[in-house]
Protein backbone atom coordinates (compact mmCIF):
# COMPACT_ATOMS: atom_id res chain seq x y z
CA UNK A 1 0.00 0.00 0.00
CA UNK A 2 2.95 2.44 0.83
CA UNK A 3 6.26 3.02 0.75
CA UNK A 4 9.06 5.24 2.68
CA UNK A 5 11.32 6.82 1.30
CA UNK A 6 14.89 5.17 3.09
CA UNK A 7 17.04 8.45 2.41
CA UNK A 8 15.05 9.96 5.20
CA UNK A 9 14.82 7.16 7.66
CA UNK A 10 16.57 6.73 10.88
CA UNK A 11 19.22 4.51 11.07
CA UNK A 12 20.32 2.17 13.20
CA UNK A 13 22.93 3.69 16.08
CA UNK A 14 20.14 5.89 16.49
CA UNK A 15 17.10 3.56 16.98
CA UNK A 16 19.53 1.50 19.44
CA UNK A 17 20.43 5.11 21.38
CA UNK A 18 17.06 5.91 21.35
CA UNK A 19 15.90 2.61 22.82
CA UNK A 20 18.65 2.29 25.73
CA UNK A 21 17.58 5.56 26.69
CA UNK A 22 14.39 5.67 27.24
CA UNK A 23 13.56 4.17 30.43
CA UNK A 24 15.88 6.68 31.65
CA UNK A 25 13.77 9.92 29.59
CA UNK A 26 10.99 10.23 28.76
CA UNK A 27 10.91 11.89 24.56
CA UNK A 28 9.77 15.45 24.11
CA UNK A 29 9.41 17.00 20.27
CA UNK A 30 12.16 19.77 21.26
CA UNK A 31 14.90 16.66 22.67
CA UNK A 32 13.81 14.48 19.67
CA UNK A 33 14.83 17.90 17.47
CA UNK A 34 17.78 18.55 19.46
CA UNK A 35 19.40 14.92 18.80
CA UNK A 36 18.24 14.84 15.18
CA UNK A 37 20.17 18.13 14.54
CA UNK A 38 23.60 16.64 15.49
CA UNK A 39 23.06 14.16 12.63
CA UNK A 40 24.48 14.63 8.82
CA UNK A 41 21.61 16.07 7.50
CA UNK A 42 20.30 15.23 3.73
CA UNK A 43 20.20 17.76 1.03
CA UNK A 44 16.65 18.53 1.50
CA UNK A 45 17.01 19.67 5.30
CA UNK A 46 13.78 20.11 6.17
CA UNK A 47 11.83 17.14 4.92
CA UNK A 48 11.46 13.94 6.80
CA UNK A 49 9.23 11.63 5.27
CA UNK A 50 7.29 10.86 2.74
CA UNK A 51 4.06 7.98 2.35
CA UNK A 52 3.00 7.38 -1.23
CA UNK A 53 0.20 5.12 -1.86
CA UNK A 54 -3.09 3.79 -3.70
CA UNK A 55 -6.35 3.12 -2.12
CA UNK A 56 -8.17 0.86 -4.14
CA UNK A 57 -11.77 -0.80 -3.94
CA UNK A 58 -13.28 -2.88 -6.69
CA UNK A 59 -16.74 -2.74 -5.39
CA UNK A 60 -17.10 0.39 -4.80
CA UNK A 61 -15.30 1.21 -8.22
CA UNK A 62 -13.04 3.60 -6.38
CA UNK A 63 -9.36 4.59 -6.60
CA UNK A 64 -7.78 7.61 -4.56
CA UNK A 65 -3.78 8.43 -4.91
CA UNK A 66 -2.12 8.94 -1.63
CA UNK A 67 0.47 11.76 -1.22
CA UNK A 68 1.57 12.20 2.56
CA UNK A 69 5.01 14.60 3.15
CA UNK A 70 6.00 15.06 6.68
CA UNK A 71 7.81 18.22 7.40
CA UNK A 72 10.30 19.19 10.23
CA UNK A 73 11.47 22.84 10.56
CA UNK A 74 13.78 24.09 12.64
CA UNK A 75 12.51 27.22 13.64
CA UNK A 76 15.54 28.16 15.30
CA UNK A 77 16.82 28.71 12.00
CA UNK A 78 13.88 29.79 10.46
CA UNK A 79 13.62 32.79 12.54
CA UNK A 80 17.24 34.12 11.65
CA UNK A 81 16.51 34.22 8.29
CA UNK A 82 13.27 35.81 8.71
CA UNK A 83 14.61 38.42 10.58
CA UNK A 84 17.11 38.88 7.76
CA UNK A 85 14.72 39.16 5.34
CA UNK A 86 12.45 41.39 7.06
CA UNK A 87 15.68 44.12 8.37
CA UNK A 88 15.85 43.98 4.19
CA UNK A 89 12.46 44.54 3.49
CA UNK A 90 12.67 47.39 6.19
CA UNK A 91 15.16 49.73 4.37
CA UNK A 92 13.55 48.85 0.82
CA UNK A 93 10.36 49.99 2.22
CA UNK A 94 12.22 53.38 3.77
CA UNK A 95 14.00 53.89 0.43
CA UNK A 96 10.48 53.84 -1.14
CA UNK A 97 9.33 56.55 1.06
CA UNK A 98 11.84 58.70 0.24
CA UNK A 99 11.80 58.35 -3.56
CA UNK A 100 7.96 59.10 -3.00
CA UNK A 101 8.46 62.03 -1.36
CA UNK A 102 10.91 63.43 -3.66
CA UNK A 103 8.46 62.61 -6.82
CA UNK A 104 5.94 64.15 -4.81
CA UNK A 105 7.87 67.18 -4.22
CA UNK A 106 8.77 67.18 -8.00
CA UNK A 107 4.88 66.89 -8.55
CA UNK A 108 3.92 69.78 -6.31
CA UNK A 109 2.69 71.98 -8.67
CA UNK A 110 -1.16 71.08 -10.06
CA UNK A 111 0.46 71.45 -13.39
CA UNK A 112 3.15 69.16 -13.05
CA UNK A 113 0.62 66.43 -11.13
CA UNK A 114 -1.36 66.71 -14.30
CA UNK A 115 1.28 64.82 -16.52
CA UNK A 116 1.29 62.18 -14.11
CA UNK A 117 -0.10 58.50 -15.01
CA UNK A 118 -2.74 58.32 -12.80
CA UNK A 119 -3.12 54.22 -13.76
CA UNK A 120 1.13 53.87 -13.63
CA UNK A 121 0.71 55.57 -9.89
CA UNK A 122 -2.48 53.07 -9.07
CA UNK A 123 -0.18 50.03 -10.36
CA UNK A 124 2.48 50.70 -7.87
CA UNK A 125 -0.20 50.86 -5.01
CA UNK A 126 -1.70 47.58 -6.20
CA UNK A 127 1.89 45.86 -6.32
CA UNK A 128 2.14 47.18 -2.54
CA UNK A 129 -1.20 46.11 -1.34
CA UNK A 130 -0.03 42.99 -2.36
CA UNK A 131 2.88 42.13 -0.98
CA UNK A 132 1.01 43.75 2.24
CA UNK A 133 -1.78 41.77 1.77
CA UNK A 134 0.99 38.64 1.49
CA UNK A 135 3.01 39.22 4.14
CA UNK A 136 -0.41 39.36 6.52
CA UNK A 137 -0.94 35.99 5.46
CA UNK A 138 2.49 34.55 6.00
CA UNK A 139 1.96 36.27 9.85
CA UNK A 140 -0.99 33.94 10.23
CA UNK A 141 0.71 30.86 8.48
CA UNK A 142 3.74 30.88 11.15
CA UNK A 143 3.41 32.21 14.06
CA UNK A 144 6.63 31.94 15.16
CA UNK A 145 7.69 34.36 12.61
CA UNK A 146 4.76 36.80 13.50
CA UNK A 147 6.95 39.63 14.29
CA UNK A 148 9.74 40.09 11.66
CA UNK A 149 6.58 39.48 8.99
CA UNK A 150 4.22 42.17 11.07
CA UNK A 151 6.64 44.99 10.77
CA UNK A 152 6.88 44.82 6.46
CA UNK A 153 3.67 44.36 6.31
CA UNK A 154 3.23 47.85 8.70
CA UNK A 155 5.64 49.73 6.35
CA UNK A 156 4.00 48.20 3.08
CA UNK A 157 0.31 49.74 4.91
CA UNK A 158 1.76 52.90 5.37
CA UNK A 159 3.44 53.01 1.41
CA UNK A 160 -0.05 52.46 -0.41
CA UNK A 161 -2.67 53.84 2.03
CA UNK A 162 -1.28 56.92 3.23
CA UNK A 163 1.29 58.43 0.87
CA UNK A 164 0.44 56.64 -2.55
CA UNK A 165 -2.97 56.98 -1.96
CA UNK A 166 -2.99 60.42 -0.96
CA UNK A 167 -0.59 60.84 -4.17
CA UNK A 168 -3.14 59.58 -6.44
CA UNK A 169 -5.74 61.92 -4.80
CA UNK A 170 -3.16 64.56 -5.24
CA UNK A 171 -3.62 63.85 -9.37
CA UNK A 172 -6.78 63.71 -9.21
CA UNK A 173 -7.72 66.86 -8.23
CA UNK A 174 -4.90 68.51 -10.34
CA UNK A 175 -6.83 66.91 -13.52
CA UNK A 176 -10.30 68.26 -12.37
CA UNK A 177 -8.87 71.67 -11.74
CA UNK A 178 -7.22 71.96 -15.00
CA UNK A 179 -11.00 70.99 -16.37
CA UNK A 180 -12.11 73.56 -14.63
CA UNK A 181 -9.47 75.87 -16.42
CA UNK A 182 -10.53 74.21 -19.52
CA UNK A 183 -14.11 75.82 -19.38
CA UNK A 184 -15.61 72.91 -17.52
CA UNK A 185 -17.01 73.93 -14.82
CA UNK A 186 -17.77 71.05 -11.84
CA UNK A 187 -18.13 71.24 -8.76
CA UNK A 188 -16.78 69.83 -5.45
CA UNK A 189 -19.29 67.04 -5.32
CA UNK A 190 -17.65 66.31 -8.76
CA UNK A 191 -14.40 66.18 -7.22
CA UNK A 192 -15.63 63.74 -4.34
CA UNK A 193 -17.15 61.09 -6.68
CA UNK A 194 -13.88 61.16 -8.69
CA UNK A 195 -12.20 60.35 -5.37
CA UNK A 196 -14.38 57.73 -4.15
CA UNK A 197 -14.80 56.25 -7.49
CA UNK A 198 -10.55 55.53 -7.12
CA UNK A 199 -10.74 54.08 -4.33
CA UNK A 200 -13.27 51.52 -5.50
CA UNK A 201 -11.15 50.77 -8.55
CA UNK A 202 -8.51 50.48 -6.28
CA UNK A 203 -9.78 47.85 -4.13
CA UNK A 204 -11.75 46.36 -7.10
CA UNK A 205 -8.18 45.90 -8.73
CA UNK A 206 -6.74 44.51 -5.75
CA UNK A 207 -9.04 41.43 -5.51
CA UNK A 208 -8.32 40.53 -9.04
CA UNK A 209 -4.53 40.85 -8.52
CA UNK A 210 -5.06 38.84 -5.19
CA UNK A 211 -7.12 36.48 -6.91
CA UNK A 212 -4.95 35.98 -10.17
CA UNK A 213 -1.91 35.11 -7.64
CA UNK A 214 -3.91 31.92 -6.66
CA UNK A 215 -5.04 31.33 -9.83
CA UNK A 216 -2.34 32.14 -12.18
CA UNK A 217 0.36 31.89 -9.54
CA UNK A 218 1.46 28.19 -10.47
CA UNK A 219 0.55 27.33 -13.84
CA UNK A 220 1.13 31.14 -15.78
CA UNK A 221 4.12 32.43 -13.16
CA UNK A 222 5.80 33.93 -15.23
CA UNK A 223 3.63 35.45 -17.30
CA UNK A 224 1.85 36.80 -14.03
CA UNK A 225 4.97 38.15 -12.40
CA UNK A 226 5.77 39.95 -15.43
CA UNK A 227 2.68 41.71 -15.84
CA UNK A 228 2.21 42.88 -12.14
CA UNK A 229 5.87 44.27 -12.82
CA UNK A 230 4.92 45.80 -15.72
CA UNK A 231 4.04 49.46 -13.72
CA UNK A 232 5.87 51.79 -15.87
CA UNK A 233 4.20 51.10 -18.98
CA UNK A 234 1.48 53.29 -18.34
CA UNK A 235 3.29 56.45 -17.65
CA UNK A 236 5.15 55.65 -20.70
CA UNK A 237 2.00 55.65 -22.85
CA UNK A 238 0.95 58.73 -21.23
CA UNK A 239 4.39 60.96 -22.47
CA UNK A 240 3.68 59.50 -25.86
CA UNK A 241 0.15 60.93 -26.06
CA UNK A 242 1.02 64.14 -24.17
CA UNK A 243 4.29 64.58 -24.27
CA UNK A 244 5.05 64.98 -21.16
CA UNK A 245 8.31 66.08 -20.46
CA UNK A 246 10.08 64.43 -17.28
CA UNK A 247 6.67 63.96 -15.08
CA UNK A 248 8.72 61.26 -12.60
CA UNK A 249 12.06 62.55 -11.33
CA UNK A 250 14.61 60.32 -12.24
CA UNK A 251 15.50 59.58 -8.22
CA UNK A 252 11.94 58.11 -8.68
CA UNK A 253 11.95 55.58 -11.48
CA UNK A 254 15.48 54.62 -10.40
CA UNK A 255 14.75 54.31 -6.72
CA UNK A 256 11.16 52.25 -7.45
CA UNK A 257 12.67 50.39 -10.35
CA UNK A 258 15.45 48.96 -7.99
CA UNK A 259 13.65 48.29 -4.41
CA UNK A 260 10.46 46.77 -6.17
CA UNK A 261 12.91 43.97 -7.25
CA UNK A 262 14.38 43.23 -3.81
CA UNK A 263 11.08 40.91 -2.76
CA UNK A 264 11.37 38.52 -5.80
CA UNK A 265 14.39 38.26 -6.14
CA UNK A 266 14.27 36.97 -2.60
CA UNK A 267 11.92 34.36 -3.10
CA UNK A 268 12.40 33.37 -6.53
CA UNK A 269 16.80 33.94 -6.78
CA UNK A 270 17.50 32.82 -3.34
CA UNK A 271 18.06 29.12 -2.92
CA UNK A 272 18.15 28.96 1.41
CA UNK A 273 15.77 31.58 2.03
CA UNK A 274 13.30 30.81 4.58
CA UNK A 275 10.83 29.67 2.44
CA UNK A 276 12.87 26.48 1.60
CA UNK A 277 13.10 25.67 5.72
CA UNK A 278 8.72 25.87 5.86
CA UNK A 279 8.51 23.84 2.25
CA UNK A 280 10.81 22.77 0.80
CA UNK A 281 8.86 22.35 -2.62
CA UNK A 282 9.07 26.24 -3.00
CA UNK A 283 10.37 26.61 -6.67
CA UNK A 284 13.38 27.92 -7.04
CA UNK A 285 13.02 30.32 -10.69
CA UNK A 286 16.27 31.99 -11.84
CA UNK A 287 14.62 32.48 -15.36
CA UNK A 288 11.95 34.26 -14.53
CA UNK A 289 14.02 36.59 -12.23
CA UNK A 290 16.09 37.39 -15.16
CA UNK A 291 13.43 38.46 -17.42
CA UNK A 292 11.68 40.15 -14.41
CA UNK A 293 14.85 42.27 -14.25
CA UNK A 294 14.96 42.81 -17.91
CA UNK A 295 11.67 43.64 -18.16
CA UNK A 296 11.80 46.72 -15.37
CA UNK A 297 15.22 48.11 -16.40
CA UNK A 298 13.79 48.39 -20.13
CA UNK A 299 11.28 49.71 -18.64
CA UNK A 300 13.08 52.20 -16.88
CA UNK A 301 15.16 53.14 -19.44
CA UNK A 302 12.83 53.68 -22.06
CA UNK A 303 11.22 56.31 -19.55
CA UNK A 304 14.93 57.96 -18.85
CA UNK A 305 15.10 58.35 -22.43
CA UNK A 306 12.05 59.97 -22.96
CA UNK A 307 13.02 63.25 -20.82
CA UNK A 308 16.40 62.76 -22.13
CA UNK A 309 15.16 62.91 -26.36
CA UNK A 310 11.88 63.47 -25.71
CA UNK A 311 8.66 61.69 -25.56
CA UNK A 312 8.23 60.01 -28.76
CA UNK A 313 12.06 59.38 -29.57
CA UNK A 314 11.50 56.03 -30.28
CA UNK A 315 8.22 56.59 -32.97
CA UNK A 316 9.04 57.21 -36.54
CA UNK A 317 8.76 60.58 -37.57
CA UNK A 318 6.69 59.45 -40.83
CA UNK A 319 3.96 57.83 -37.71
CA UNK A 320 3.80 61.39 -35.90
CA UNK A 321 1.72 64.56 -36.73
CA UNK A 322 3.51 67.58 -37.36
CA UNK A 323 4.97 69.18 -34.48
CA UNK A 324 4.52 72.97 -33.97
CA UNK A 325 7.38 75.08 -34.74
CA UNK A 326 8.02 77.58 -32.15
CA UNK A 327 10.12 79.53 -33.72
CA UNK A 328 8.19 80.23 -36.98
CA UNK A 329 8.97 84.10 -38.48
CA UNK A 330 7.42 86.70 -36.30
CA UNK A 331 4.28 88.35 -38.35
CA UNK A 332 4.40 91.83 -40.12
CA UNK A 333 2.40 93.26 -37.56
CA UNK A 334 4.37 92.30 -34.41
CA UNK A 335 7.75 93.93 -35.49
CA UNK A 336 8.29 97.02 -34.75
CA UNK A 337 8.49 99.57 -36.58
CA UNK A 338 12.22 101.11 -37.78
CA UNK A 339 13.46 104.12 -36.00
CA UNK A 340 12.86 107.36 -38.08
CA UNK A 341 15.97 108.96 -40.29
CA UNK A 342 18.15 110.52 -37.77
CA UNK A 343 18.77 113.71 -38.63
CA UNK A 344 22.28 115.71 -39.84
CA UNK A 345 23.79 116.36 -36.69
CA UNK A 346 25.13 119.87 -36.75
CA UNK A 347 28.94 120.26 -35.61
CA UNK A 348 29.82 120.65 -32.36
CA UNK A 349 29.72 123.96 -30.58
CA UNK A 350 32.70 124.92 -28.46
CA UNK A 351 31.80 125.90 -25.28
CA UNK A 352 33.60 128.31 -22.69
CA UNK A 353 34.03 126.96 -19.47
CA UNK A 354 31.80 129.88 -17.98
CA UNK A 355 29.32 128.63 -19.85
CA UNK A 356 29.90 124.94 -19.57
CA UNK A 357 29.77 125.50 -16.08
CA UNK A 358 26.74 127.56 -15.74
CA UNK A 359 24.96 125.11 -18.21
CA UNK A 360 26.56 121.99 -18.03
CA UNK A 361 24.82 120.34 -21.16
CA UNK A 362 23.47 120.75 -24.30
CA UNK A 363 19.26 119.78 -24.58
CA UNK A 364 17.86 118.51 -27.71
CA UNK A 365 14.90 116.66 -28.92
CA UNK A 366 15.41 113.02 -29.50
CA UNK A 367 13.80 109.82 -29.86
CA UNK A 368 14.44 107.42 -27.44
CA UNK A 369 14.69 107.05 -23.92
CA UNK A 370 15.63 109.44 -21.44
CA UNK A 371 19.64 109.04 -20.82
CA UNK A 372 21.84 111.32 -18.14
CA UNK A 373 24.95 112.48 -17.88
CA UNK A 374 27.35 110.15 -16.85
CA UNK A 375 24.96 107.02 -16.91
CA UNK A 376 25.78 104.22 -18.76
CA UNK A 377 21.74 103.09 -19.43
CA UNK A 378 19.07 104.45 -19.97
CA UNK A 379 17.00 104.17 -17.14
CA UNK A 380 13.06 105.17 -17.34
CA UNK A 381 11.53 106.46 -13.58
CA UNK A 382 8.72 103.67 -13.98
CA UNK A 383 10.88 100.55 -13.51
CA UNK A 384 11.79 97.75 -16.36
CA UNK A 385 8.00 97.26 -17.34
CA UNK A 386 8.10 101.12 -18.54
CA UNK A 387 11.29 101.15 -19.40
CA UNK A 388 10.21 98.15 -22.25
CA UNK A 389 6.93 99.90 -22.66
CA UNK A 390 8.31 103.24 -23.76
CA UNK A 391 10.69 101.52 -26.37
CA UNK A 392 7.69 99.55 -27.92
CA UNK A 393 6.10 102.37 -28.18
CA UNK A 394 8.47 104.76 -29.06
CA UNK A 395 7.24 105.40 -32.41
CA UNK A 396 3.98 106.69 -30.54
CA UNK A 397 6.09 110.06 -28.93
CA UNK A 398 6.40 113.15 -30.12
CA UNK A 399 9.85 113.70 -28.18
CA UNK A 400 11.90 112.86 -25.60
CA UNK A 401 14.23 115.13 -23.63
CA UNK A 402 17.92 113.18 -23.99
CA UNK A 403 21.44 115.17 -22.24
CA UNK A 404 24.29 115.04 -24.15
CA UNK A 405 27.63 115.42 -22.38
CA UNK A 406 30.82 116.65 -24.04
CA UNK A 407 29.34 116.79 -27.30
CA UNK A 408 29.01 112.96 -27.47
CA UNK A 409 25.18 111.99 -28.61
CA UNK A 410 24.65 108.43 -28.87
CA UNK A 411 22.32 106.79 -31.62
CA UNK A 412 18.33 106.61 -30.90
CA UNK A 413 17.23 102.89 -29.62
CA UNK A 414 15.47 101.00 -32.44
CA UNK A 415 12.34 99.84 -30.79
CA UNK A 416 12.39 96.05 -29.59
CA UNK A 417 9.80 93.72 -29.12
CA UNK A 418 10.28 92.32 -24.80
CA UNK A 419 9.72 89.17 -23.38
CA UNK A 420 7.38 89.92 -20.19
CA UNK A 421 8.89 86.63 -18.19
CA UNK A 422 12.34 88.57 -17.75
CA UNK A 423 10.97 91.77 -18.92
CA UNK A 424 14.41 91.93 -21.25
CA UNK A 425 14.62 92.84 -24.81
CA UNK A 426 14.32 89.95 -27.71
CA UNK A 427 16.15 89.59 -30.26
CA UNK A 428 14.14 89.50 -33.34
CA UNK A 429 16.92 88.45 -35.63
CA UNK A 430 17.94 85.00 -34.00
CA UNK A 431 14.94 82.76 -34.85
CA UNK A 432 16.34 80.40 -32.28
CA UNK A 433 16.81 82.75 -29.44
CA UNK A 434 12.85 83.38 -29.30
CA UNK A 435 9.88 81.53 -28.92
CA UNK A 436 6.29 82.29 -30.90
CA UNK A 437 3.43 81.01 -29.39
CA UNK A 438 0.42 80.00 -30.96
CA UNK A 439 -1.41 83.20 -29.56
CA UNK A 440 1.92 84.87 -31.20
CA UNK A 441 3.32 86.06 -27.79
CA UNK A 442 6.76 86.06 -27.90
CA UNK A 443 9.55 84.66 -25.38
CA UNK A 444 13.07 84.45 -24.89
CA UNK A 445 13.55 80.68 -25.37
CA UNK A 446 15.10 79.77 -22.25
CA UNK A 447 12.86 81.62 -20.63
CA UNK A 448 9.35 79.61 -21.89
CA UNK A 449 11.57 76.65 -21.65
CA UNK A 450 11.60 76.97 -18.20
CA UNK A 451 8.20 77.97 -17.64
CA UNK A 452 6.94 74.76 -19.78
CA UNK A 453 8.24 73.24 -16.81
CA UNK A 454 6.27 74.42 -14.95
CA UNK A 455 2.75 74.94 -16.61
CA UNK A 456 1.78 74.44 -20.15
CA UNK A 457 0.23 77.30 -20.75
CA UNK A 458 0.98 80.82 -22.07
CA UNK A 459 2.07 83.19 -19.26
CA UNK A 460 -0.24 85.95 -20.73
CA UNK A 461 -3.49 84.74 -21.88
CA UNK A 462 -3.26 81.24 -19.84
CA UNK A 463 -3.36 79.53 -23.04
CA UNK A 464 -2.73 75.60 -23.57
CA UNK A 465 0.42 75.44 -25.22
CA UNK A 466 1.72 72.72 -27.68
CA UNK A 467 4.75 70.70 -26.36
CA UNK A 468 8.43 71.19 -27.96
Amino acid sequence: MHDLDPSFAVDEEEDENNSSSEADRVPTVAANAHYRRKKSKPAHDSLAMQLNGTIISPNCAFRSEVNVTAVRTDWEHTTGKAINYSFYMMLTCLTQIVVLLRQMLHTQSPSAAVRVSLLCVGWQTVLDAVLCVGHIFLCLVMQPLFTAFASVAFFKLLIFCVIEMKYMAIVVQARHNASNNAGNDTSAEELRRKVALLHLRFYAALMFATAGFWAFGQKHRILYVLFLYSFWVPQIVCNIITEAKKPLHHYFVYGMSVTRLVAPMYMFAVPNNFMKEVNPDFPTDLLMCELLVLWVGVQAAVLIAQGKYGARFMIPAIFLPPKYDYSRPIPPSMKPPPPPPSETPKPPRNISDDEADGAGAVVVKQRGPRIRKGSGKGKSSGGPRRKNAARVGSEESKGTTMTVSEGTRPPPDAPTLDCVICYNDIDISDRMGYMLAPCDHIFHRTCLEQWMDVKMECPICRKELPAL
